[in-house]
This record gives structure tokens, C-alpha cells and sequence, in this order.
């Protein structure tokens, strides 16, 4: 099996293997296929001891299924004595069980062993099983993995054809720990479970399964390109220049707010679905009409694959004879190309369009259903109200069998949507969707409406803000409080862009306004610390900090705040005896990382205590399991500390490689500057405040 490279590849290797990646990517695109039809292939291995040779047996075992396989295994599901065997398939059937049917008297005769690991691992995977048939010597071993996506079972089963009576089988298993054990007088025909180091190969024959399969005959699908496609998410169709058979340009284009939807039709006059589709449409046009519907119906005959001159009058006569009441011309490659290109936008597979096919199109010129080969009136007439139909109904009708999609278990809006496109880095997208959603609601004054309104602006607000556009943040934030003018953290985190932005005064107005509001309010107090680090007023942050905990001492997030405040204010003393009291009485993980962090790599001498930081440090990571690479970083700065670097090199590496496979990349610069800290003898320091 292929596996990532454990050495730095070069780049144009590298380059060279992404060209083949989509070079294959642009082979399925055109409509090629990782199965192709391929039928699955079966081969009997007939070997014997001079040469290695396989015969194909495909077709005699029923085994050349034209599936997309995956993967396969073999077992004894129906304890019979022969193997079976399981497949899954990337496209229908998902999984197809195929039971082996030979008659007793056909059958090979077979033994299987199921092995229990003591002093091995308890499913003895890697276990050798050496079984002995006369002269004849059969191997095979327990593995985890077999193939691609598959697991077999861990019962080993040997098949050794027609035994004769007076040879004897005998069995030696070479255990994972390489202890050995072997067994002898195996009975053909028996299933056997053995314990490491019983000594007793118990044979457990009376196994029946509670579940049974019923029989199913494998039938190959049809090859078809018809099929029915609604849009759930609709798309602008191009514009459509044709000519009458009365020989005026003409063309159909899309209109944002049109009077009537429109189905177009591809046909040709060579080909007699298409013309059998035509009847059918003439016959049931006053009922399409009175729907509103308009059809126009164009003949592809222009279009010639050899660029030869088209001969139209096999046309003209069928659109004589049939007078049909709605349009119909004739296109030309380049609409033939821009429907073709519309059709191929929506699907991975680029391929020819079939003839017939019709593109249904609303009023407001956005395609919503195809129909790839014939259609029926009736289908079209019923697919009409779907133009108007809720997006719940539209996609219920483009599932081929009914579903959920789990959506009324979770209420979302789309607010929801720009807070994904948000959580996904689209800054421009979460905007326009927020400020558009802000628009649909403008004018619903429930209070349900004015909630979902100061929602939205609290949402833009923070967008901006996370994007330093300070002035947008802050006039979002104050909109918000026009909604909801009690809210004292709405007016809380518009003080802080307010601050930013350079409108200090009203900022601070803000911040004595809640204040003053939230003096017994230790939540309102602890968040106007936190605003004030954010605008570098270290001691107000810290004043705050101590009034929330004096409303609430108890409470370990408002002493962590005041302690790193204390840290970013240089008064790093009064950090460390803070820590030290919440760690007296807790086990919080982040005061006692922060507290031996700053004892591992303070400047001042007079605070550092190697020993203890390093105690700390130990007891964290017992907790964490050596797998935060935050608290690997702290233990590898108190083994700097105390002289033991080998120690602090593997542990920072360790933290280096767990922060990588976390994608925190801004951590793993950090941790490498400290890495070459240890690798030259250095304890790492902090900078002095």
C-alpha cells in the first residue's frame, strides 16, 4: 500500500505528481472512469512446486460482476467448511454478498482455527499457523488489515483438497511473542479455538448464524443516458439565437423577471425518440400553455461532425407536415455549445448532450430541471409547479426516492450560512450573505425580528472588527444597541472599537456606563477587564478583575484574568503568588502550565525556581497525556531550566510535531525558535515586559 513520504520529496518530483493527479482529474471531467465497465476479475492460483502460474476463472465463478469494486474479503459466514466472499463497490450495490454453493461432495476438505493471545496481543494478529497435511505444508498468518479497505476474519481457515484417511494433519502455531506451540491429530472438517498456552485445541463445531441472507439474482443495469435532474440551486441560462424555418433570426433570452417559463427542446430528424417527444408535446401543448408554459423546440440538423453542408429539408418537411403550435427553429454550434457548457457546469463529467434533451427554464431565467432523453408532457405539466415551489419541496422532488436531509433537526438561517463562510476565511461571502439576510428582515418588527436584527449587526460588527476595519465594526455595534439598548456586552465590545477607531471619548462614556450598571455584576466586571487588555489598559484590566473577584472569590477564570494581567503589566511577583493561591486549592491546567512557565523562563533570576517548574510541569502532562503541545512546550522549558536539554529537545520536538498536525502553524515556528535554543545549550528566556 502506498504511503506518504517520511523524506523531504523535491519539488519537481513533487510537481510532477500533482501534473498526474490532474491529468487524471481531467480524464474523468471528459467522461472517462476509474471502472470503465470493467468486468471484476477472478484468478485460481494452479502453481505447483516448478513453476507459478494462475489460470483466469472469471466467467466459470460468476465472479466478473461489472462493478466499481472496493474491496474484497473471504470468510466462512454460513460455517459450512467453504469460504465466502464480501465486496463493497463505490457505486450501487454498495455491498453484495456472494455465498459459495458448492454440494458437501464437491467440496475441499477444510479446518479452521480461531486463536486467543495471553502474553500475545489478545486477538493474536501477527500469529504464523504452519498446518501439516501429510507431506504437504500450508501456511498462513493473522493480520490486521488484508486489501484495500477490508479486514478479514480472524478465524484462519486452510482448504486441502481430498484427504485420505491415513494422513495426518498436524498444526504449529508461532505466536506473536515467538513462543511456540503445536498440535497434532487435527480432525479434517472441524473448527477449533486455542488459547496460548492451554495446550488444548477445543474444537467448537456447532456454530449456526442467528441472521440469514436472502438469495438475490445478480442483474446487470442498463446503460442509459436518460435521467431527470431538478436544480436545487438554480443557474442563469445563457442566451439561446436560433432561426425559424421561415428564415428570421430570432433568439430566447433569459429575462430577471419574465412573464412565462420556457422549455427548450433539442431534437433532430434523424432521430425518433426525439420526434416521438414532439407528438407528445403537440398533443398536451394547450394544457402546457394554460400553465404558461412556452416551448421552443430546436433542431440540431445545422450541426454537422465533419463541417460538411447541413441539408435541413428532412427538417422542414417533418415541421411542414406536424404544423406544431409552438416554436420551433433551428440552432447552431455556438447555442449548442453554451447549452452544452450550462449542462456541464453542474455535472463533474463533461460528456456529449443525448438527443433528445430539454432544459426547463422559470420565468426569471434560471434553468431548473433537466431532462437528459425523452420527457413526457405529463412529467414536464408536473414539473412546472415546482418553478414556484418552496426550496423544501424543490428538494424533495430532486431526490430519485424520499429522504430526509436531517435539516428539521437543526434550525438554521442564513445568518448560520455566513457564519460558515466566516469559520471558513470568506471574509467578502459571510459579509454580503449577513448584510443580505440584514435586508429580508428589515421590515419585521416582531420581537423575534428585532432580535434576529441586532444579531446580524453584532455578527457584522465582529466581522469587521475581526478584519481591524474599526469604524464599520463600531457603527454595526452601535446599530445593535439602537435594537437592544440594555445590552451592557453589546456596549462593552463597541467601547473597545469605538477606543481603536480613535473615538476615545465615547468609548470611555461606554465603559463608565456599564460600569456603573455592572458594579455588582461580577460576569460584567470580569468582561470589562478583558476589554480593557484588549485596548492596553493593563491597569484598569486589573482593577476590574479584582472587583469581580471580590463579588465572586471563588471563581477560578477571574483569578487566572487578574494573574496574566498582573503578567502583562511586569508585575510578574504578584503573577506567580496569584497562581500560587489557585493552584493551592485546584487543579486547574492552565494556571499551574502558566505558573511553571514563568518559573521555567522568567528574566529575574530571583523568581525562577527550575525545580518546582519542573514538578508542576511533569504532574500537567501525566494529565494531559504528554499530548498538548502547549504543555510539552512548558515541560520542555523546566528540563532547559535544569540542565537536562536531550530531555527538552525530544519533548519539544514532540510538541512541534503534535502542533503541526493540528495545523497550529503560528505554535510551530514558536516551538522551532525554542528548539534551537536547547540545541545550543541555552535555557529559553522571556522577553522582560
Amino acid at each position: 500500500m502506498a504511503q506518504s513520504p517520511t523524506e523531504k520529496t523535491e519539488d519537481t518530483e513533487l510537481s510532477s505528481y500533482l501534473k498526474n493527479w490532474n491529468a487524471l482529474g481531467s480524464m474523468i471531467v471528459r467522461g472517462r472512469s476509474f471502472s470503465g465497465y470493467e468486468r471484476n476479475c477472478f484468478f485460481l492460483n494452479t502453481s505447483n512446486n516448478k513453476t507459478i502460474q494462475f489460470a483466469d476463472a472469471s466467467a466459470v465463478s460468476s465472479l466478473d460482476l461489472i462493478d466499481d469494486g472496493r474491496a474484497i474479503i473471504a470468510n466462512d459466514w454460513d460455517h459450512d467448511g467453504d469460504l465466502d466472499i464480501w465486496t463493497t463497490n463505490r457505486e450501487a450495490p454498495r455491498i453484495r454478498f456472494l455465498r459459495n454453493n458448492l454440494s458437501e461432495e464437491k467440496r475441499s476438505k477444510s479446518v479452521s482455527f480461531k486463536l486467543k493471545g495471553t502474553s500475545s496481543n489478545r486477538d493474536a494478529i501477527g500469529a504464523v499457523l504452519k498446518l501439516k497435511v501429510g507431506p504437504k505444508l500450508l501456511v498462513n498468518q493473522i493480520v490486521a488489515g488484508d486489501g484495500f479497505l477490508s479486514q478479514t476474519s480472524k478465524r484462519i481457515t486452510f482448504g486441502f483438497g481430498n484427504n485420505k484417511t491415513n494422513e495426518k494433519i498436524s498444526l504449529e502455531i508461532i505466536w506473536p511473542d515467538g513462543s511456540k506451540e503445536e498440535f497434532i491429530d487435527i480432525k479434517p472438517g472441524s473448527n477449533y479455538e486455542i488459547i496460548q498456552g492451554s495446550k488444548k485445541a477445543e474444537i467448537t463445531n456447532n456454530v449456526t448464524r442467528s441472521i440469514s441472507i436472502a438469495e438475490s439474482e445478480i442483474k446487470s443495469e442498463p446503460i442509459s443516458e436518460k435521467a431527470r435532474i431538478v436544480l436545487t440551486h438554480r443557474i442563469k441560462s445563457p442566451k439561446i439565437e436560433y432561426v425559424n424555418f421561415e428564415g428570421e433570426a430570432l433568439n430566447y433570452t433569459p429575462q430577471k423577471n419574465g412573464n412565462s417559463p420556457i422549455l427548450i427542446n433539442l431534437w433532430a430528424s434523424w432521430c425518433g425518440p426525439c420526434l416521438a417527444e414532439l407528438n407528445d408535446l403537440k398533443k398536451n401543448y394547450q394544457k402546457l400553455s394554460e400553465k404558461g408554459l412556452k416551448v421552443l423546440a430546436l433542431s440540431t440538423d445545422f450541426i454537422t461532425e465533419d463541417n460538411s453542408r447541413p441539408n435541413l429539408d428532412e427538417a422542414k418537411k417533418i415541421v411542414t407536415k406536424n404544423n406544431y403550435p409552438f416554436d420551433v427553429g433551428v440552432t447552431d454550434a455556438n447555442s449548442l455549445r453554451l447549452l452544452t457548457v450550462m449542462h456541464n457546469g453542474i455535472f463533474a463529467r463533461e460528456k456529449p448532450l443525448p438527443l433528445p434533451t430539454s432544459f426547463l427554464i422559470d420565468k426569471h431565467g434560471q434553468l431548473s430541471v433537466i431532462y437528459r432523453g425523452p420527457v413526457s408532457s405529463e412529467q414536464v405539466f408536473n414539473d412546472i409547479n415546482l418553478l414556484s415551489a418552496s426550496p423544501r419541496a424543490v428538494a424533495e422532488s430532486a431526490w430519485p426516492f424520499k429522504s430526509s436531509d436531517g435539516s428539521e433537526n437543526f434550525k438554521i438561517n442564513k445568518l448560520d450560512f455566513a457564519k460558515a463562510y466566516q469559520k471558513g476565511g470568506y471574509y467578502d461571502d459571510a459579509l454580503l450573505v449577513a448584510q443580505n439576510y440584514l435586508k429580508s428582515i428589515t421590515e419585521n418588527d416582531s420581537q423575534s425580528g428585532q432580535i434576529n436584527r441586532a444579531k446580524t449587526w453584532m455578527f457584522i460588527a465582529a466581522l469587521e472588527q475581526g478584519e481591524k476595519n474599526w469604524g464599520k465594526s463600531s457603527d454595526a455595534y452601535l446599530e445593535a444597541i439602537k435594537i437592544l439598548p440594555n445590552q451592557s456586552l453589546i456596549k462593552i465590545q463597541a467601547a473597545v472599537v469605538l477606543w481603536m477607531s480613535g473615538k476615545k471619548d465615547q468609548a470611555n462614556d461606554f465603559f463608565l456606563e456599564t460600569s456603573d450598571l455592572g458594579k455588582k455584576d461580577p460576569k460584567i466586571l470580569n468582561t470589562l477587564g478583558k476589554a480593557h487588555q484588549q485596548i492596553d489598559r493593563e491597569k484598569d484590566a486589573i482593577e476590574y478583575f479584582k472587583s469581580a473577584i471580590a463579588l465572586s472569590p471563588n471563581n477560578i477564570e477571574f483569578k487566572i484574568n487578574l494573574a496574566i494581567a498582573y503578567q502583562r503589566n511586569g508585575e510578574t511577583a504578584k503573577a506567580i503568588e496569584e497562581y500560587k493561591s489557585i493552584v493551592k486549592n485546584d487543579n486547574n491546567i492552565n494556571a499551574r502550565n502558566n505558573l511553571s512557565y514563568i518559573l521555567s523562563t522568567d528574566p529575574d533570576t530571583t523568581l525562577r525556581d527550575g525545580e518546582l517548574a519542573l514538578k508542576i510541569a511533569k504532574e500537567i502532562n501525566e494529565v494531559t497525556n504528554f499530548n498538548n503541545h502547549s504543555t510539552l512546550d512548558t515541560l520542555a522549558a523546566a528540563l532547559a531550566e535544569t540542565n537536562q536539554f536531550d530531555q527538552a529537545i525530544k519533548t519539544i520536538k514532540k510538541a512541534i510535531t503534535i502542533a503541526r498536525s493540528r495545523g497550529n502553524d503560528l505554535n510551530v515556528t514558536k516551538l522551532r525558535q525554542k528548539l534551537e535554543y536547547y540545541k545550543s545549550g541555552k535555557p529559553f528566556r522571556k522577553k522582560a515586559s
